[in-house]
């Protein structure tokens, strides 16, 4: 993995980034066309591909945002797959407008054709987006932001292409070089050796050049939002900001996200209210504790059960046995078995995010202990502390939200996909 840092990218390029990701291996690169390129990738590698992905160091004190473009191979083909990789960082055809043109309308379309399959995620990613930077970088680079700035670069293609092909040339020297890169590498002893050996004619040619960071910002969005799709059923999501890891009230939350997303949340949205699911999810790297609904033929009831979760496990005794289900299933999520590739990837994603070995065994542990005080008495009293900051997003078809809107208070927003 190569963890290019691009913190230092202003806020107004930052939706340029997913489709720089996708040209890195979608063009032609050094002497090869692009379908050249992919039969070489094929051949000589398991696959090349490159993402972005960000979040909070240890304590939430401080973001961090990489583009991570990861790359892996047999021995065998250490130097070649190193060539490759060489031609796509420094040498990549960003000339090729009727190639970059298809990339871009495909984009376009991947993304449309995910709205109402993974309408929830998307849900998600709106209502989060005002709460925590980590948040508002993953709705410009995958939710609805991106989808609006994608279609429009895509019906107004013939007359901005010169611009934006300089821009992501621009772009590109912005990000590949030396300057905080994290090069992450996963092998045996004899492989790491070869790799390194490998790979530090790759780093000798990236830029030396440095620039300012950016001080970011999130723009003022709406904490309630309607987005109207082409579906009959509902996707309804409900975000609350919450501490990342280092706080002691991590614990507590990541248990009673599974607790509330197994037993209430289940009752009452799938059993009850005919939704495909009901979920609770806490994301201690980004810091947000969310409630979502799947393929939900509810709105505002879906809502109303959101906020009566809280009230409900805040007034009842939680039974001892429901809380240890809850532990469990939180453990089996720690401990699930990874790939020497996944152990890899997370031992760079927990280095970003300061998670030494110490603090994940402190996290481990005070999951094994947890009890009825710590879930009711300390982590379910912050959510509805912070319930006044907590954003909701809602994709559904249009009459029904104006039909909310009519109960709803205050109401949804509501706003076109695109």
């Amino acid at each position: 993995h190569l963890a290019f840092d691009i913190a230092h990218i202003p806020d107004a390029l930052q939706t340029y980034l997913p489709l720089l990701c996708k040209f890195m291996t979608g063009l032609g690169a050094g002497e090869w066309s692009y379908d050249e390129l992919s039969k070489q990738i094929a051949l000589k590698t398991g696959g090349i591909g490159v993402h972005l992905t960000s979040g909070y160091g240890f304590g939430g004190r401080q973001t961090w945002q990489k583009m991570i473009i990861h790359i892996r191979m047999l021995y065998r083909n250490i130097p070649d797959a190193m060539r490759i990789l060489s031609d796509i960082l420094f040498r990549g055809k960003l000339s090729e407008t009727a190639r970059m043109k298809d990339l871009v309308f495909e984009g376009r379309n991947d993304l449309q054709a995910a709205v109402v399959p993974s309408g929830h995620i998307f849900a998600k990613r709106t209502a989060a987006a005002s709460l925590t930077l980590p948040a508002y970088r993953d709705e410009q680079w995958h939710g609805r932001n991106q989808l609006k700035f994608i279609n429009g670069l895509a019906e107004s293609w013939s007359e901005n292409v010169d611009d934006f092909t300089g821009r992501m040339a621009d772009l590109k020297a912005r990000i590949i070089g030396k300057e905080k890169l994290v090069l992450n590498l996963t092998a045996d002893e004899i492989g790491l050796r070869s790799l390194v050996d490998a790979v530090t004619p790759v780093l000798t040619e990236l830029s030396d050049a440095r620039f300012m960071v950016c001080e970011p910002s999130i723009p003022d969005l709406s904490p309630r939002t309607g987005v109207v799709i082409p579906a009959q059923v509902s996707y309804v999501a409900e975000a609350f900001p919450a501490p990342t890891y280092g706080s002691e009230l991590a614990a507590p939350l990541f248990v009673l996200s599974r607790l509330l997303a197994n037993g209430y949340l289940y009752k009452k949205i799938r059993v009850e209210g005919g939704a495909y699911g009901g979920m609770c999810q806490y994301d201690p790297t980004g810091g947000v504790f969310s409630f979502l609904s799947y393929r939900d033929p509810h709105l505002e009831r879906t809502l109303s059960v959101y906020a009566e979760a809280l009230r409900f496990a805040e007034k009842e005794a939680v039974p001892h046995e429901e809380i240890q289900k809850a532990i469990i299933g939180s453990i089996g999520a720690l401990d699930r078995p990874m790939d020497p590739v996944s152990r890899g990837f997370a031992s760079m994603i927990r280095y970003f995010s300061g998670q030494a070995d110490e603090e994940r065994k402190k996290f481990r542990l005070a999951v094994l202990s947890m009890d009825d005080k710590a879930l009711t008495g300390e982590a379910l009293k912050y959510l509805i502390r912070v319930k006044d900051k907590a954003a909701v997003a809602v994709y559904a078809e249009g009459e029904k939200m104006h039909t909310a809107n009519m109960v709803l208070q205050p109401p949804l927003r509501i706003e076109t996909l695109t």
